[in-house]
């Protein structure tokens, strides 16, 4: 099941990725609030892959799939 999420997750991640570097292409410049959003993917992901608490694990999961989906 997790395994399932992650690449679902890598896949929302891409797709964050390209809107970001159309928006770059576009305007010419960065959306700042886009790259915090893939950031804090990120962040939540390193803390999921550290720790072995299932509940923990479960809430920066979550929490880096909708920071990809803000993003």
């Amino acid at each position: 099941m997790p395994e399932e999420r992650l690449v679902k997750l890598q896949e929302l991640f891409r797709k964050a990725e390209d809107k970001c570097k159309e928006a770059e292409i576009l305007n010419d410049a960065l959306s700042f609030p886009s790259i915090n959003e893939l950031r804090y993917v990120a962040f939540h992901l390193t803390h999921y892959l550290a720790t072995d608490n299932l509940i923990e694990k479960e809430t920066h999961l979550s929490e880096a799939e909708s920071h990809c989906r803000r993003a």
